[in-house]
């Protein structure tokens, strides 16, 4: 099964690496919804998409929402939204997932050294 690619700014990566953020969100669309986010589907989680900064684990679990704020209190919490992009449409459906370390350690990421230069 091929990982699910997530790339990400490098502010928000250096937080799944502190360990404070442990879910992402993203709009409902064709890339991502229930046949491309799904639990024990393996994820590779970048620094934008340079090849150097990655963090591989797998979905675990996964929330569906009309919008950010009818999304799960825990969800919202273990995302870390309190600075999202101004830009961003807060309003429209989402689908949110939690990532988890290959080590099985709930609720985070462990980098993999054989992505790493």
């Amino acid at each position: 099964m091929k990982a699910l690619f997530v790339p990400v700014y490098s502010w928000v990566y250096d937080r799944y690496v502190a360990g404070t953020k442990r879910v992402e969100i993203r709009t409902y669309g064709p890339r991502w919804n229930e046949g491309t986010v799904y639990t024990n589907r393996p994820v590779t989680l970048s620094r934008g998409y340079g090849k150097t900064d990655r963090l591989t684990g797998s979905v675990g679990r996964v929330w569906r929402a009309a919008s950010i704020s009818s999304l799960e209190e825990e969800a919202l919490r273990l995302a870390d939204v309190t600075d999202m992009p101004k830009g961003f449409d807060w309003n429209v459906p989402i689908i949110a997932f939690e990532l988890v370390a290959p080590s099985e350690q709930p609720r985070s990421l462990s980098r993999s050294t054989s992505l790493f230069l």
